[in-house]
């Protein structure tokens, strides 16, 4: 060894002996227990003074504490002013610095080396000098020493530090194959990125897509309302069959029913526009003129009979027609040959002809007796006198009989009266009145002012006034006083052709899109019916029944029931009524009390209203009471004050009565869907009861006794598969019931009360309805609100929902029923709810709703200010009618 003054030594690295010029004694020799060796290179079991311990571990350890003093400059312990003891227990218990606390470059397997040749247990240091040598050597030759516990990057750092150029290639490669990696995955991240972008996009743009879809078919479908209302039916029918086939739900189907109210259509149009229609006097055949031909309807069946093309007849167009009195003949305009061609009613060949008449041929009409012809000839906007005259010819032979002068303007509408005294003629300036004996005008209505349609006329059945239509107004004549008329607007109309209708209390008038029924004294429309296409320029109406028909400028000819509805049957009842599920019944408690002081129970015919039977049973008070009806419409299940129940069988007469108390307590019941049990609900309170007998069941696990506190079981209602019952419940909640099991589910619904309840056809929604207009759908399955709707102008009443569960029907005390529809837009498993159309039933508070069981009509029940029923159809008042027709 080198001293740090640069002097060589040798040393035995045993410890039996050693030499020193400078002891007293040249030779010694050691005992047991004697602490030999010097104090700074002593392991620590040296330290310790146990000879046994000592082996050749020591050694190392010594080599050890020499390499660690070459590598830094000290020795591990610095035990140069300590005490023997102190350096021995320094020894063995302190830990040397780490050498890469001396240098940086020391750190790692240098330091790992000298720390394991300096270990205090023995067991832990290299076992021979020779071990320690060679991991020196391993780490001059830069592979992986034995101290270092093995790791793939301990051996992998070695390895590159062998093999240099071999490892540089190798990382040039794996840096390559790195960066491409990492660049794929930089792309593939970023690909996957703007993928889930794009379909973030797709999925926005979709649903926009959907709502825009959605707000364009309720604009449609309000668009269409409202063209019809203006009597606009092209552009109604145009906007309709714009709405999205997917959205079309149950207003698009009455709308669709609405827009064609007529019985049926005789000539589909398309060519010509109706130029002359007339109707025999025995009322079994229609004549119809459309300028190229002449056809002959059955007027009870619509079947064409038989017609003729004007080939042979005249080189314009056929113009206007009339029957004679016994219909053996008809008289067809020429029109711009100026004559009228006399043809016989079944052949259709000329049998006669008038001629030499002064211009175009306008009007026709034939005496009550057959013996005269009027013909009406002239340009409407002419002041040539003689196209302000009517003709009069011989019946048989067509020969001028009179010239009858003093017209505003040229005649295109000529009426006698039923007994031949009196003549009408109707222009674009007014209506005159001729007396036919001395042929004197005797009355001119209104005061001549010019008009783009000729006036309408026709004669009451005695004939003893006349009403005529011109320039937006109805005038009516009274013979008695011919000079004084009655004149009214008819409200949204500007009547053009008059008729009486049979009676003689109201009259038929064409107006904008359809016709209207209006009661002769007040003016006021009975009922509106649509459906024509076009101005109408012909009209005719039956005087022994209620039917008319249209000719329009489309060709179009169509019949017309007169008794129809129109958009909603209105009828008046004496209470709440509740329909059959049919709807071919309708039934109504009447408080008014009956014999023997019995409240008296209605059921009317669901059409007209007309008291079709009357029960007396049940309680005699005064109080409310409510109904509900078994599915098979046989069982009227009505509640009164008490409660009191009583079933009656509407096929039998039959009845039953069951007091429920004694109290003033109605409450509300409720049939199962197979009409066998009834539950009966008040305040928190539900029992259940066999259907017809009313005899107690235990059919309801809820049954005797409250459901739960808050709740309303008077708006108990029925799952279709009579498997849950739900109610509303205080705090804006819903309870759900099951039928096998006691005990209530409660759904947070909205803010405020819950008043009215309702399942869907599908069983899969409860809608429930707030006192303050709030709607909310009830995902049944799931028990939690799947939609709101912003809260409505009203309390919501009784709704209802249709049977494809696509609509909700929901009643207002405005008078109005709100129709909500469920949309589904896409990646929502929830619906939206979105009011779509809005139906009136006038200035009534809407206590219910129903749809009928086919879910074609839907009933309005009101309660105040007074008690009437409407009822909407979707199937189109010519269904209904012809289905009453075969029924009679």
């Amino acid at each position: 060894l080198v001293t740090a003054d640069g002097q060589a030594k040798v040393l035995d690295f045993g410890v039996a002996r050693l030499t020193a010029s400078d002891l007293p004694a040249t030779t010694l020799h050691t005992e047991a227990g004697q602490l030999l060796g010097t104090l700074q290179y002593m392991s620590p079991e040296q330290a310790s003074g146990d000879p046994r311990a000592i082996d050749t571990r020591s050694d190392v350890y010594a080599l050890g504490v020499v390499l660690y003093e070459m590598l830094s400059g000290v020795l591990p312990y610095d035990v140069s002013t300590s005490t023997l003891l102190q350096a021995a227990r320094m020894i063995r218990e302190r830990e040397a610095r780490p050498l890469g606390e001396f240098m940086v470059e020391l750190r790692g397997d240098v330091e790992t080396i000298v720390r394991k040749a300096i270990e205090k247990r023995a067991e832990m240091r290299y076992q021979s000098a020779g071990e320690l040598a060679a991991d020196l050597r391993r780490y001059l030759a830069h592979e992986p020493i034995a101290a270092r516990a093995p790791s793939a990057v301990y051996y992998l750092r070695k390895f590159v530090r062998r093999h240099r150029a071999l490892s540089l290639g190798a990382a040039s490669v794996i840096a390559a194959l790195l960066l491409g990696v990492v660049g794929t995955s930089i792309g593939l991240k970023r690909a996957m990125d703007a993928r889930h972008l794009a379909d973030q996009n797709a999925a926005e743009s979709a649903r926009h897509a959907a709502e825009s879809e959605i707000n364009e078919y309720i604009a449609n479908v309000q668009a269409a309302s409202a063209s019809m209302r203006a009597g606009d039916l092209g552009t109604a029918r145009a906007r309709l069959d714009a709405a999205h086939p997917k959205h079309r739900g149950w207003e698009w189907n009455l709308a669709r029913a609405q827009l064609d109210q007529s019985v049926r259509t005789l000539a589909p149009g398309g060519g010509h526009f109706c130029t002359g229609l007339a109707l025999s006097r025995d009322e079994q055949h229609l004549a119809m003129t459309n300028g190229d031909s002449l056809a002959i309807f059955d007027a009870e069946t619509g079947r064409h009979v038989r017609g003729r093309s004007r080939d042979g007849l005249c080189d314009s167009r056929f113009g206007a027609v009339a029957w004679s009195p016994d219909g053996s003949r008809l008289a067809v305009s020429l029109a711009y040959d100026r004559r009228v061609a006399i043809l016989d009613s079944l052949s259709l060949e000329p049998v006669s002809s008038i001629d030499g008449l002064v211009n175009e041929v306008t009007g026709i009409e034939w005496s009550p007796d057959g013996s005269l012809v009027a013909v009406g000839a002239g340009f409407w906007t002419s002041a040539d006198e003689r196209d302000r005259t009517i003709t009069l010819h011989d019946g048989e032979d067509g020969r001028l009989v009179r010239t009858i002068a003093g017209l505003p303007a040229r005649a295109s509408t000529l009426r006698w009266s039923p007994d031949g005294a009196r003549l009408l003629a109707g222009t674009n300036r007014g209506v005159a009145i001729f007396d036919t004996e001395s042929w004197q005008r005797v009355a001119l209505t209104p005061e001549p002012t010019s008009s783009a349609q000729d006036a309408g006329a026709a004669w009451s059945g005695d004939g003893r006034w006349a009403l005529t239509a011109h320039a937006g107004m109805v005038h009516i004549v009274d013979f008695a006083r011919p000079t004084a008329p009655r004149h009214f607007a008819i409200a949204h109309s500007e009547p053009a052709h008059v008729a009486i209708v049979s009676g003689g209390d109201a009259f038929v008038a064409t107006v904008a899109g359809g016709i209207a029924v209006v009661d002769v004294e007040s003016g006021r429309i009975r009922r509106s019916l649509r459906g024509i296409d076009g101005n109408v320029f012909q009209f005719v109406a039956s005087t022994r029944r209620a039917a008319a028909w249209t000719g329009a400028s489309t060709g179009e000819v169509k019949e017309w029931d007169l008794n129809a509805v129109g958009d909603v049957l209105e009828v008046q009842a004496i209470d709440v009524a509740t329909p059959t599920p049919d709807f071919q019944s309708v039934v109504h408690p009447c408080p008014i009390l009956g014999e023997n002081g019995k409240g008296p129970l209605s059921v009317r015919d669901g059409r007209t209203g007309d008291v079709v039977r009357e029960f007396y049973a049940g309680e005699a008070t005064e109080a409310g009471s409510t109904l509900t009806i078994t599915p098979d419409g046989r069982y009227v299940i009505r509640t009164q004050a008490g409660p009191v129940l009583t079933a009656y069988d509407l096929l039998e007469g039959t009845t039953w009565t069951r007091r429920l108390g004694t109290g003033q307590d109605v409450g509300a019941s409720v049939c199962t869907p197979d009409g066998s049990l009834v539950l009966h609900g008040v305040g928190p309170s539900v029992r259940c009861f066999e259907v017809p007998t009313l005899a107690p069941s235990a059919g309801w696990a809820l049954a005797e006794g409250p459901i739960a506190p808050g709740v309303l079981a008077e708006t108990l209602r029925m799952s279709p598969d009579g498997q849950l019952a739900a109610c509303s419940a205080s705090a804006g909640r819903v309870a759900i019931v099951r039928r096998d099991r006691p005990g209530v589910e409660f759904v947070e619904a909205m803010d405020g009360l819950t008043n009215s309840v309702a399942f869907s056809a599908d069983g899969a929604w409860i809608a429930a309805g707030g006192t303050e207009g709030q709607v909310a759908l009830v995902d049944v399955s799931q028990r939690r609100v799947a939609a709101r709707l912003r809260p409505l102008a009203t309390q919501v009443a009784r709704m209802c929902f249709d049977r494809e569960s696509r609509r909700l029907f929901v009643p207002q005390r405005d008078g109005t029923i709100r129709i909500l529809g469920l949309f589904w837009l896409p990646g929502s498993q929830d619906p939206r709810l979105v009011e779509v159309s809005t139906l009136r039933a006038g200035p009534y508070w809407i206590e219910h709703t129903y749809l009928s069981a086919d879910g074609t009509r839907l009933m309005a029940a009101t309660a105040w200010p007074a008690n009437r029923y409407f009822i909407w159809d979707t199937r189109g008042e010519g269904r209904i009618f012809e289905e009453q027709q075969a029924r009679k």
